[in-house]
């Protein structure tokens, strides 16, 4: 069987058409892909700055604790000291006898 050159020009060109649609879809698959792949960091980084504000504004309300907690030990030091104190600004209690 002999094929003429305008006939295997054909066929060639008709190959590459098919390899050019199968490289085109493989690309469109691939960029369907990295657009997903994109969309899931984004939807993770925005996750993640919700988290670390979340940790910031709960480190902050530990510290304004903390900062209570202490001014509240201080406070009862303080009332400690002047009741068993009373020279020190607390009420007299009397004298014992």
């Amino acid at each position: 069987m002999k094929i003429s050159a305008k006939g295997l020009s054909s066929y060639i060109v008709r190959i590459s058409v098919v390899e050019n649609e199968e490289i085109v879809s493989r690309i469109s698959s691939r960029s369907e892909k990295m657009q997903t792949i994109e969309e899931e960091r984004n939807d993770l980084m925005n996750e993640k700055e919700t988290i670390d504000t979340k940790v910031i504004e709960l480190q902050t309300s530990m510290e304004e604790m903390t900062s209570k907690y202490e001014e509240m030990c201080k406070s009862t030091e303080h009332i400690s000291a002047t009741r068993a104190f009373p020279s020190l600004g607390g009420p007299s209690l009397g004298r014992i006898t």
